[in-house]
């Protein structure tokens, strides 16, 4: 059942006991090939951004975890968005392309206990706020 065994209910269970040594000892647990079968065939494991872009813009009740989230909320290059073709605008306006650029999804729980999906899109290459504060 797409990485939930019978010892969880839902996927966020799964990741929420998940740290790195167990993804690596059982990664189809977790729904992700081990090394091997990624150096097999790489580009099975590759989602084209379309794909990834479609994912993302599915509205909440559509996915698995769909159920769970209240909104998604856009933001390119620090601008609020309200779809993901004004991200694609801006960032022509920019002068980039969505390949030259990095999608950080972020799952931010409320108090409801459902979630809003913030997806940041940023220049490849841009540190995380969590490398800047290692400086």
């Amino acid at each position: 059942m797409n990485g939930v065994n019978s010892a969880h209910n839902t996927v966020s269970d799964v990741f929420q006991d998940a740290d790195l040594e167990m993804m690596i000892r059982d990664p189809h647990r977790f729904g992700v090939p081990t090394f091997e079968e990624f150096c097999k065939n790489p580009d099975k494991y590759k989602m084209p951004k379309d794909w990834l872009l479609q994912a993302i813009s599915d509205q909440p009740g559509k996915s698995q975890i769909g159920h769970l989230v209240r909104k998604v909320v856009y933001r390119c290059l620090g601008f609020d968005c309200s779809t993901l073709e004004e991200v694609e605008r801006m960032a022509e306006n920019e002068g980039l392309h969505l390949t030259d650029l990095d999608v950080r999804p972020q799952m931010i729980q409320d108090l409801a206990g459902k979630y809003v999906v913030r997806v940041d899109f940023v220049r490849k290459g841009t540190p995380t706020p969590k490398e800047l504060a290692l400086e």
